[in-house]
């Protein structure tokens, strides 16, 4: 028998994006304590692959919606993007973010430039 994992992402926009998470297979001629269900190696490698994509998924929206100023509603400008590391309950995801532009006739403080980290 094969298997796979997906991992559905519908935005507030209404677009859904699909990933596969993992696929494995497993005998059904033979059934033992080793080869029924998962392992709890294979559990642990899901788990952490689930996080990562959400984790990803959630920091990728929040970057988008913090590019939007929220005084005049136009779109900030990147000025680069850096590796963060997000410290979660099932341990560190590391993600690329931007850091954006400031807007200068507002005076963008520092911290509301870098929206994820």
């Amino acid at each position: 028998m094969k298997w796979r994992i997906l991992l559905e992402l519908t935005e507030t926009t209404g677009s859904v994006q699909t990933r596969e998470m993992v696929t494995g297979d497993r005998p059904t001629n033979v059934i033992s304590p080793a080869s029924i269900g998962l392992s709890l190696a294979e559990s642990k490698s899901i788990l952490a692959a689930m996080q990562t994509q959400l984790v990803r998924a959630q920091t990728d929206g929040y970057c988008d919606h913090r590019r939007k100023c929220s005084h005049c509603g136009s779109r900030r400008a990147i000025k680069d993007w850096r590796t963060r590391q997000l410290t979660t309950l099932f341990g560190v995801v590391q993600v690329e973010a931007p850091s954006l532009q400031c807007m200068p006739l507002w005076g963008c403080l520092a911290s509301n430039c870098q929206p994820a980290g």
